[in-house]
């Protein structure tokens, strides 16, 4: 098993939209036996764990479309869209302020039943819930851009003011809110950048993935993007950012906002 040693990132718990709320509940209401029956048909074994993976978006009204499960997993692909056409409406004022669409990407490890728990169940006409060992949501939101004026200024530390986060705005030295502003985008890529991609990929040895961003003059997160050696870390980069909350204050310059650059490295090892 692949261990993975996180050099930039510290621990933190992580904070669910009401979408993901809405999207997790769908499936832990949902009653049947079919994964169990379709996956010991196909030669899996009773009580062992299936990771499943499946992609869908919601437009500007919150209805959901564009279900896509992973070629791996097209066996489940019936089930998994019936769960999914259960979701309510989800509330696209969560994501509106970036675009008319959201993608959503589901990780999903499933225990299934023994065998012979299947047969008693089949034998009794009891249907029941479906038991995960993990229920992963993930949001893609759709990246903003904006054209940049002539006045921007690419050095994050040699504003007049810089960028405020809501975390930070009570703060008045200038160097603690530099570090807290740091600290607070550290924590918040710790809580979205899902490490586990670089095992599913293969890659090994030490990763790297550079973002680059710009704070508007609005505050918002926009302008994303990444380099990395592989596409899927790229997009996980741009991905982690991009959830992102507004900034309290832009970055100032001679009294009027202007638009800030900020770069921000994510370096780990994969053993």
């Amino acid at each position: 098993m692949k261990k993975i040693l996180i050099l930039l990132l510290f621990i933190s718990s992580n904070i669910n939209s009401q979408n993901q709320e809405l999207i997790k509940k769908a499936f832990s209401d949902y009653k049947t036996n079919n994964f169990d029956i379709v996956a010991l048909e196909n030669g899996f074994k009773g009580k062992e764990t299936i990771y499943l993976k499946v992609f869908f978006k919601s437009n500007n009204k919150g209805e959901i479309f564009d279900i896509k499960v992973n070629e791996k997993n097209k066996i489940f692909e019936s089930d998994l869209t019936s769960i999914i056409n259960t979701i309510p409406k989800l509330n696209p004022n969560e994501y509106l302020d970036k675009g008319e669409e959201m993608k959503y990407g589901l990780k999903i490890y499933i225990k299934l039943s023994s065998s012979k728990s299947l047969k008693r169940k089949i034998k009794k006409g009891t249907i029941s819930n479906i038991e995960f060992k993990i229920l992963f949501v993930k949001e893609y939101f759709p990246v903003k851009w904006i054209e940049l004026t002539q006045d921007n200024n690419t050095d994050f530390i040699n504003f007049e003011s810089i960028p405020i986060t809501q975390n930070c705005k009570n703060l008045t030295n200038r160097e603690e809110i530099k570090n807290c502003v740091s600290r607070d985008i550290r924590m918040h890529i710790n809580r979205k950048f899902d490490i586990s991609i670089a095992s599913e990929i293969g890659v090994t040895g030490k990763q790297k993935v550079l973002i680059t961003f710009v704070i508007s003059k609005k505050g918002q997160v926009v302008n994303i993007v990444a380099k990395a050696s592989r596409e899927e870390l790229i997009e996980e980069g741009i991905r982690a950012i991009n959830t992102f909350p507004d900034f309290y204050k832009p970055g100032i310059v001679k009294g009027k906002p202007i638009d800030v650059k900020y770069t921000i490295p994510i370096k780990f090892y994969v053993d």
